[in-house]
C-alpha cells in the first residue's frame, strides 16, 4: 500500500512538472508574437493580424523607417521579423503610371496569374503563387511641389511580402496582405502630403475566388 501511494505521489509530481515545463515552453518559445505592440507600421497593422498570419515563434520584433529622397519623395518600410518567419512591407512615392506599374508587376510575375481589385482609382494585385505570398497596391498621388501631366504621373506604390512559413494560405492570406497594403498606402499618402484630397473607400473589393 505504501509503495502504491508513493508511486501515485511520484506520478502526480512528475505530471505537475511536465505541465509546468509545457507551459514554460509555450511561454518562452511560442509567445513572441504576443509580445509585439498592439499596433505597428504606423498604426496600419494590428498584432492580432500578425498572429493570424505568422506561426508561433520564440521571438518577434517590429522595425520601421521613413526616409525622404530627392526633393519631394517619401519612402516608408516596415518589417515584422520573427525567429521563424517575416512579414515585410515597403511604400514609396514614385513617378509612374498605373499602366507602367501593372506592366512591371506582370513582368516580375511572368507565367503566374494574378488577381486584381480596384475602387476609386486604387488598384490592388496579388499573384497566385504556389509558395510564399505577396500583394501590391497603387494609389495616384502628386507629391508637394510637383504637377501631374499627361506624360508625368505619380503614385504611392506598396509591396507586402511574407515568407513561406505562415498560418494562413491561399486567397485568405492574399486578402489579409492586400488589406494591410491598402492601409499602408493610406498612411503613406498622408505622410507624403499628396496634394489631392482623396476619399479612400473603407475597404477594397474582395478578390474573386479562383
Amino acid at each position: 500500500m505504501a509503495s502504491t501511494k508513493g508511486f501515485l505521489l511520484c506520478l502526480g509530481v512528475l505530471s505537475l512538472v511536465g505541465v509546468a515545463v509545457w507551459f514554460g515552453y509555450l511561454h518562452i518559445y511560442t509567445k513572441g508574437l504576443e509580445r509585439l505592440p498592439a499596433t505597428m507600421c504606423g498604426g496600419t497593422l494590428e498584432r492580432d493580424t500578425v498572429i493570424d498570419i505568422l506561426p508561433p515563434a520564440e521571438s518577434a520584433h517590429e522595425s520601421s523607417r521613413q526616409s525622404d529622397y530627392g526633393s519631394h519623395y517619401t519612402r516608408y518600410s516596415c518589417l515584422i521579423n520573427t525567429s521563424r518567419s517575416a512579414l515585410s512591407s515597403t511604400a514609396e512615392v514614385r513617378s509612374i503610371t498605373k499602366e507602367a506599374w501593372l506592366r512591371g508587376y506582370a513582368e516580375n510575375t511572368t507565367g503566374v496569374p494574378v488577381v486584381r481589385a480596384s475602387a476609386a482609382g486604387v488598384e490592388a494585385v496579388a499573384p497566385l503563387r504556389g509558395h510564399g505570398s505577396e500583394a501590391a497596391v497603387f494609389v495616384p498621388c502628386v507629391p508637394p511641389g510637383q504637377m501631374a501631366s499627361a506624360s508625368t504621373t505619380y503614385a504611392v506604390v506598396v509591396q507586402v511580402t511574407v515568407d513561406d512559413d505562415t498560418r494562413k494560405s491561399g486567397m485568405e492570406l492574399r486578402q489579409d496582405l492586400t488589406d494591410f497594403a491598402y492601409r499602408l498606402s493610406q498612411h503613406t499618402y498622408d505622410v507624403a502630403q499628396c496634394q489631392e484630397h482623396r476619399e479612400f473607400p473603407k475597404a477594397l473589393p474582395r478578390y474573386a475566388v479562383q
